[in-house]
């Protein structure tokens, strides 16, 4: 979407960031074309550095925990796969995080899900960076492999 200015871009922002959309909370953070365009350029060009967390993205939202989990299925060193989920609402948010025992084993994922798909949508395989295990941070919440382990 264009605007004719940084002020009508910053005012559609602020009407809807935090309104919901089909159950799901809108965040919008106005960026102008050059920022937006530089920021998404060095994303691409610059690769992430190798950790022990896979950042799994582009999820469908009704995917299940046992469908999330069966693509990690015989994966080596594979500690646990959480998926994001909104803490107000409850739903997912579309993507998730896997830990790995060791960097080498996450490299070696990333790897093997390179081109995976999960419905019909080809999932986003990238190294984790600068996430935090603690819940409530950046209104993101576990599911998944955690919580059944903790229920049993």
């Amino acid at each position: 979407m264009s605007f004719a200015s940084e002020e009508e871009l910053k005012a559609a922002c602020d009407n809807v960031n935090g309104s919901f959309w089909h159950g799901r909370r809108i965040t919008c953070i106005p960026r102008s074309p050059e920022n937006s365009e530089s920021a998404s350029r060095k994303h691409r060009n610059s690769p992430s550095q190798p950790t022990s967390q896979l950042f799994i993205g582009n999820i469908p939202y009704e995917t299940t925990d046992a469908e999330l989990n069966n693509i990690f299925r015989g994966m080596d060193n594979l500690k646990d796969v959480r998926v994001a989920v909104d803490r107000t609402t409850g739903w997912p948010r579309g993507f998730a995080h896997a830990d790995f025992a060791t960097v080498e084993s996450a490299a070696e994922a990333k790897r093997k899900l390179q081109g995976a798909t999960l419905g019909d949508r080809p999932l986003r395989i990238d190294f984790a960076q600068g996430y935090s295990r603690k819940r409530g941070e950046g209104g993101e919440q576990t599911s998944g492999r955690d919580r059944r382990e903790s229920e049993h």
